[in-house]
């Protein structure tokens, strides 16, 4: 068998060339744009599969409770959620902010919800506030400023009739905590 060399080549095209003409060079364009479409997909099939593994780990972390940093300031080490020796401290600072502005409520309910495989417990407070429209954001701003882990879990606002400045505004105010040793009960 001959080598492959350069003038072999060059030979084969100017012959394809003399006995097709253009439809040569059409039919070789066309054969090179199928190759780069097969390899591109290729390519992108295999980055789908490495992606498709990557969010089927992520899943099954996320269905077995696997703890999730929190968020990370400026680059540096990630803030970490308050243990849940804390959290009578944190509840005070949000009694506090409920009494800075008259938005005293009736009547607050807590509940503790433990998730022991994640190694979190939630402490939610349902209360409900009789206040003007425009006070209840700034109410919602300074309950979730109380602690980076307090987040607003619902919340229903509702007024009496439509010329009312006043509303009242049903919220839970749920505050995530990591568990000191998992093995102790946090709920009081």
């Amino acid at each position: 068998m001959d080598r492959l060399t350069f003038r072999r080549i060059l030979w084969t095209l100017h012959r394809g060339h003399l006995r097709h003409g253009v439809l040569m060079w059409a039919c070789m364009a066309v054969a090179i744009a199928v190759l780069g479409l097969v390899a591109s997909v290729a390519v992108t099939v295999l980055r789908l599969r490495h992606v498709g593994t990557e969010l089927a780990a992520a899943r099954a972390g996320a269905l077995h409770g696997t703890p999730v940093e929190v968020a990370v300031a400026d680059g540096r080490e990630p803030l970490p959620l308050p243990s849940a020796a804390r959290r009578f401290e944190i509840t005070q600072r949000i009694l506090e902010e409920l009494q800075d502005k008259s938005f005293a409520p009736e009547q607050i309910r807590f509940k503790f919800e433990h998730v022991a495989e994640a190694g979190v417990t939630r402490q939610v407070a349902v209360f409900t506030v009789r206040t003007r429209w425009d006070e209840v954001a700034r109410l919602l701003g300074r309950l979730q400023a109380a602690d980076r882990s307090a987040y607003i879990a619902r919340l229903r606002v509702a007024r009496e009739s439509v010329g009312d400045a006043m509303v009242d505004a049903d919220i839970q105010l749920a505050v995530a905590l990591l568990d000191d040793n998992a093995a102790v009960q946090v709920a009081p």
